[in-house]
């Protein structure tokens, strides 16, 4: 059923029907993780796409960030779009240990590049290039300083080609003098939110529309959306 309100509201979106578009977007942030979790790639790549989706774009951040493994643990994660990983990437209140954070954007990277390795013991200077260039505008956004020395050790550091040199040398010495003064402009630890922190609950919406009312949008505009 969600799916057929999104598709409503890419429908009004086109028509340029703009009274209706809050209507349906209250209505799916009403059934919060329902429908975003049968499709989040699906759905975070749709409303991205719609400039005027803002409120359920923002909607489907918050609730990604407060449960990431309705994304990360996604099947579907690795066909995830490069500016929406980005933009996750970016999020300080984004609630993952950061190094699953880091295995999952190796995993993704690996998946753009099938024909590379699995094992990074093996992979030539070539392999190395090509996943540089893949990975290096989400480098910059890995809270490095905050993964363990055991974890950095073990998960980062056969990948210490992909990062650059002095930010490598600069955590292998944080690690051994733990109070020592960074050289590195460093990312501050994601934070979570509580739930009364959270922008997106049912009280910051008004119930504007109901299941009736789109029903009734999706019989008389049907014919301009292949459903």
């Amino acid at each position: 059923m969600e799916n057929l309100f999104l598709k409503n509201l890419m429908v009004v979106d086109e028509l340029n029907i703009q009274t209706l578009i809050p209507c349906i977007q209250d209505y799916l942030i009403k059934n919060k993780y329902e429908f975003l979790q049968q499709n989040p790639i699906g759905i975070l790549e749709t409303v991205y796409q719609h400039e005027q989706f803002t409120e359920l774009w923002n909607f489907c951040l918050e609730r990604i960030c407060q449960k990431p493994e309705i994304l990360f643990n996604s099947d579907k994660f690795i066909n995830l779009k490069a500016p929406i990983m980005e933009l996750l990437l970016k999020r300080d209140d984004l609630c993952l240990d950061e190094i699953i954070i880091w295995d999952s954007l190796i995993k993704w990277g690996l998946a753009q590049n099938p024909t590379i390795s699995q094992d990074v013991t093996k992979w030539n200077k070539d392999e190395f290039t090509i996943m540089e260039r893949v990975l290096s505008r989400f480098i910059p956004l890995i809270r490095f300083y905050h993964i363990t020395p055991e974890n950095f050790l073990y998960k980062v550091y056969p990948f210490k080609d992909l990062l650059p040199k002095d930010l490598v040398i600069d955590i292998l010495a944080s690690h051994m003098i733990p109070n020592r003064k960074s050289n590195v402009n460093t990312l501050p630890p994601r934070r979570t939110k509580s739930k009364s922190d959270l922008f997106y609950s049912e009280k910051n919406y008004d119930k504007k529309c109901d299941e009736k009312s789109v029903k009734k949008f999706d019989k008389r505009y049907r014919h301009y959306y292949d459903f």
